[in-house]
Formats: C-alpha cells, structure tokens, sequence
C-alpha cells in the first residue's frame, strides 16, 4: 500500500512524552503513504481539572486561536490538535442523554478534522480509531472514509472512566468497524465476538532503539544508584502496576535497588514507595533515552496488578527489555503466555522473590556474582561475596529457551523461519564462561528471530485493509498461513 491517505484518531497525544504504539505505526505508514495524526480533543473538565498539567498551555493556545493546531510533525505525518472544547458528561447514568450530547460533541470533532483533511490535501483516505474514543462513535458516518479500522490494544474497560458507558460504546464500534485489529490474542478473541472480520496482528517494537550490542553511556542519575539494579520503565500507574507487590520486594531486600523511569499518576506520587531509600524515581525520559537504563540493570521488570485492564495487555516493554537481551520477570497473566520461553513469570509475592533473585545465564560461574546476579550470599546484606555461587551459574547455564519460540510471534507471510537454534548447554565443570555483553547479544539473536519492528505490524495491518472492501459490497478476508 503506497500514496494512500490515513486519519488516526489516538487516545495519546503525539508529543506525550513516552513511546507509544500509535505514533510508532504512524511513522510506519508514513514511510510510503501521507498521515493526518489526530491528538484527542479536550473536554470541559480536562481543562478543569489538568490545566497545569505538561502540554496543556500549548492546547490551550490552540484552543484560543492562538496557535496553529496543525502542524507537520514528520515528513508525511501532520498533526492535529483540534480546536474543540468538547461537552463533560460521562457522569450521566442515562444512555438516550449521554448518546444525544456525544453526538454534538462528535460533530465539533468532526468539522475539525474535516477542515484538516482540506488543508492537506487528502481526497480519499483510511479512518483508523485507536481505542475506544466516545466522540469517535459518529465518525465513520460523518467523515465517510473509505474504510475504517479500529485497532483494540488495550481492554480500557476495566478503566473507571469507561465502566458506565465503555461496553455499549465500543461494543458499537467493533461492530460498526470494516476492519479491527488487535495487538493480542486475548484481545483478538474478545473483538471477534462483536465483528468477524477481527484479527491479531501482533505488536511492533522500535528495535533499532533497542540494540544490545550498543555502547550505552551510564546515565546519570543512574549512576548514583547501587547495584544490583531493578528497573521498570514506562507509565506508573496505579491501574496497571501493583503497588502493594513494589512495596513488599522493596521492602523485604532492602539491599535491592528498586528504578522506576516514567511518568506516575496522583496514586504513585502518594505512594509509600517515596518513603523507602532503595526506591528511586528517575522520572520521565523520552523513548531514545530508555536502553541506556536498560542497559545498566540488573533485571528489568513488569510488575502487573491483575485485573481487567491488564489480563489482556500486551507489555511493549517486554520487547524492549529482551531486544537489549536482559532478563526479565513479569507478572503471569494470559497475554504473557507468549513469552513464557523468553521470561520468568510470577504469580505471587514470593515467586516474584524468588524469580528476581538469581537469573541463570547472565554472569560467568563463580563467587564473583555481582553485579549480574541478585541472590545473596551467606554475609548479611552480601551479594555473591559467599564462598559457594549461585545454582544456576554453577552449572555453567547459558539464556536458553525451552523451544524455538511460541509460533504466534512468527508473522508467517513475513518472517522466515528460524535460522538461530536455542544453545546447547554445556555440560561438566569445564563450562565455558560468557561475558554479559556477549549473552545480552546471544538473547536478542534468539529472540529476535520470532519478534518484529513496528514495519512487520504496519504490514499485516496493510495486507487485511487491502483484502478489504466497504460492508455494503462483498466483504471476505483471506488470513496467509492460517
């Protein structure tokens, strides 16, 4: 698919400030095809209630008429902020009203965009809705695009914000959608039972921010920071991460050094975690500044709470952790079966304990463990300092997982089948020694082979909306390899 026209409508602005999957496959298509990018309009109680927060005084302006709400991000990629102020009424428990007000508010939206799609010049074009988006609702009927897509990434039904209205409106979004795609099997089997014409079309990282045999300078504040070293990069928030189960491993190794690089909502800045000297908040970074954290831990992590929100999500941040070849314990939920060969999967307090302390594969055998390995030796407060190493170094053991890898990370009209095969363990005391840098690239040469970059994402979803015809004519999917 080239020189075609695209219209996102995202749930994240473009300049939020941390990677996200939406502006990455924007810059994918716009590699052949021309982009109008549509950050999410404001509402009356947004204004109100997050005036001072990072980016709203641009908005604002935009708002005010004092700021061109159009711009050209990228080549092939405009972005749009639009110059809505949109009615607040998702507090109404009553559907007939609230349908009625989110019509209006779909209409404002709709002129905006509209007018954009003049300004750029766009004749015919593709209308891709990511997520569900309430003034998103009259779309389709009103901009009249030439297919829509709704691509489910995340089941924001568990949200709070979405539970009074959320299910009858996304439940009319799929269903309305030409095409819908998902970033999970999770979420692929809940769309099918709203639209047949629904398909997972896996997730897409930026590899090429993600390299482990790169260099990486020791950040800064990173710096002052003790090993061993547990990093968690992206979004604190108190709907996905499990506060409690932070507080408990900070707690209980207080020889740890707990990292959290990200942004944190109202629930994280209040949080206990504040208090406790071997948890440090590094604050935002920006995508291109993430793998030198990475780079410098010990174990990354991801440390779910379970619930509605997060049972489906696929992590991206999975990809990026294994891409730099690092080990990484997770939370068990059923969208991380999928790399149940690539990760150590925890479903309680002390499995995560356990998990996290000794990660066999990362340093050479012998005492001298630290800074690669978690697991304490007999001194108090020691790490690898005891005269006897840890089980899985002693045996010499190597990243190595159990099978070439789940087949539903392989794209099959894209990727080749696997030329790597999983190491061979050497056995006996002779066991050869890897420096960590070597085994970093090792694990991201074995994983690799079954992941891919946001172009192997942009091309599946470009295969499905080129099979696809507007609802009104015959409309049949032909899915390769399946």
């Amino acid at each position: 698919m080239k020189n075609q026209n695209i219209v996102m409508l995202c749930q994240q602005s473009w300049d939020i400030g941390i990677g996200t999957s939406a502006r990455n496959l924007a810059k994918e298509f716009a590699k052949h095809n021309r982009v109008l990018y549509i950050n999410m309009p404001l509402d009356v109680n947004t204004v109100l209630t997050g005036y001072r927060q990072a980016g709203m005084e641009k908005r604002l302006r935009v708002l005010l008429g004092l700021e061109e709400g159009l711009v050209l991000a990228e080549p092939n990629v405009w972005v749009l902020t639009p110059q809505v102020l949109g009615l607040s009424f998702n507090w109404l428990p009553m559907r007939n009203v609230f349908n009625f007000l989110n019509r209006l508010n779909s209409r404002l939206l709709a002129h905006s965009i509209g007018q954009a799609i003049e300004a750029v010049g766009f004749d015919s074009f593709y209308l891709l809705q990511d997520g569900i988006i309430f003034q998103g609702l009259e779309l389709k009927r009103l901009l009249a695009p030439r297919l829509s897509i709704y691509y489910l990434r995340d089941y924001m039904l568990g949200v709070p914000y979405f539970r009074r209205h959320g299910p009858w409106v996304e439940a009319r979004l799929l269903e309305q959608a030409d095409v819908v795609v998902t970033n999970s099997v999770y979420l692929g089997d809940y769309a099918r039972g709203h639209n047949p014409n629904s398909f997972y079309i896996g997730q897409g990282c930026a590899l090429g921010l993600y390299q482990a045999d790169a260099d990486y300078p020791m950040p800064a504040d990173l710096a002052e920071v003790a090993g061993p070293i547990i990093v968690y990069t992206g979004y604190l928030t108190s709907i996905r991460l499990d506060m409690e189960l932070l507080l408990t491993i900070a707690r209980l190794r207080p020889q740890w050094n707990v990292v959290l690089v990200g942004p944190e909502d109202e629930a994280f800045r209040r949080s206990a975690l504040h208090e406790l000297s071997n948890v440090h908040f590094l604050g935002n970074k920006a995508p291109e500044q993430l793998a030198p954290y990475i780079r410098h831990s010990d174990v990354c992590i991801n440390p779910q709470v379970v619930n509605e929100a997060t049972v489906g999500n696929y992590p991206l941040k999975i990809d990026e952790y294994l891409a730099m070849g690092k080990p990484v314990v997770a939370t068990a939920t059923r969208a991380m079966d999928m790399f149940a060969d690539y990760v150590y999967l925890a479903r309680n307090a002390d499995e995560w304990l356990e998990q996290a302390r000794c990660r066999p594969g990362r340093p050479e055998p012998g005492p001298e463990c630290r800074p690669h390995c978690l697991r304490p030796g007999p001194q108090v407060g020691g790490f690898g300092s005891g005269p006897r190493p840890c089980p899985g170094h002693a045996a010499g053991a190597r990243y190595q997982p159990r099978s070439p890898g789940p087949s539903h990370l392989i794209h099959r009209p894209f990727m080749p089948s696997p030329s790597i095969q999983p190491a061979v363990p050497t056995s006996g005391p002779a066991a050869p020694t890897r420096q960590p840098l070597r085994i970093g690239i090792e694990a991201q040469r074995l994983f690799r082979p079954h992941k891919h970059g946001m172009d192997i994402v942009a091309l599946e979803l470009i295969k499905h909306l080129q099979q696809a015809r507007p609802r009104k004519r015959v409309l049949h999917f032909c899915e390769a390899g399946r």
